[in-house]
């Protein structure tokens, strides 16, 4: 789960720099930009049923030229006929921009947008793993420690990522004094542990006096420093 955490803050952050890229490539082109005033003279299709216009716009140099947005829409967010303010440069009229904020910020907002997405789910986990950790090592100081038997290993289908689910040990463990049997589950796991585990019992440190607060130590229950990393 630690290697998830890292891609997922590494992904946003790469999302956030192509963002903070192209935000400062627009600012360049809109301050050194030409603009015109064109017309949408057609509302194209797109595959995915949305709808680009394309705006027609005359040059400095008198010449009428075309240009299709780069965002698209459904409801279209234009009309034909519409007037609408046209940023291009001079060297390069064909490359213009419609004046919208999806137009000009659509891309990097999107990919910001995603970016932090991203960094803020790997700081939930890395956060996760923490609070995990912390209470493991309370737990082995003041806590019970117990040999659950398990019962099984389970995809966890609530959580996808990448196409996949990941596993939860389930682990059974009676209570002696009070003959209540009590079901503990495992963190989320992104290998499956089924070859990894060398016993079908697993240590669990719980709290004395509230059994659901416990922690299941996986890594005493693998087979090899490699996937005692992975497990832990």
């Amino acid at each position: 789960m630690k290697k998830l955490s890292v891609l997922f803050i590494t992904i946003g952050a790469l999302l956030l720099f192509v963002s903070a890229f192209l935000i400062f490539k627009q600012q360049d082109f809109l301050a050194h930009a030409l603009t015109s005033e064109g017309q949408v003279i057609q509302l194209v299709q797109t595959r995915s049923g949305t709808y680009s216009p394309i705006v027609q716009f005359e040059s400095h140099r008198g010449e009428i030229h075309q240009i299709s947005s780069t965002s698209s829409s459904k409801p279209p967010a234009y009309d034909v006929g519409e007037k609408v303010t046209v940023y291009y440069e001079s060297y390069d009229p064909e490359g213009g921009e419609i004046s919208g904020f999806f137009s000009l910020w659509g891309v990097p907002t999107i990919l910001g947008s995603i970016g932090l997405g991203f960094i803020l789910i790997g700081t939930v986990f890395i956060f996760l793993l923490s609070d995990k950790s912390r209470l493991l090592k309370k737990l082995k100081v003041s806590g019970i420690r117990v040999q659950a038997q398990v019962e099984s290993i389970q995809l966890n289908h609530s959580i996808v990522f990448n196409g996949q689910h990941p596993y939860r040990v389930f682990a059974k463990w009676n209570d002696p004094h009070s003959g209540e049997e009590i079901t503990f589950v495992s963190v989320n796991l992104w290998s499956d542990p089924s070859d990894q585990l060398t016993s079908e019992y697993v240590t669990v440190f719980m709290d004395k006096d509230n059994p659901q607060k416990y922690v299941m130590d996986l890594a005493a229950a693998v087979n090899g420093s490699n996937n005692k990393e992975q497990l832990a």
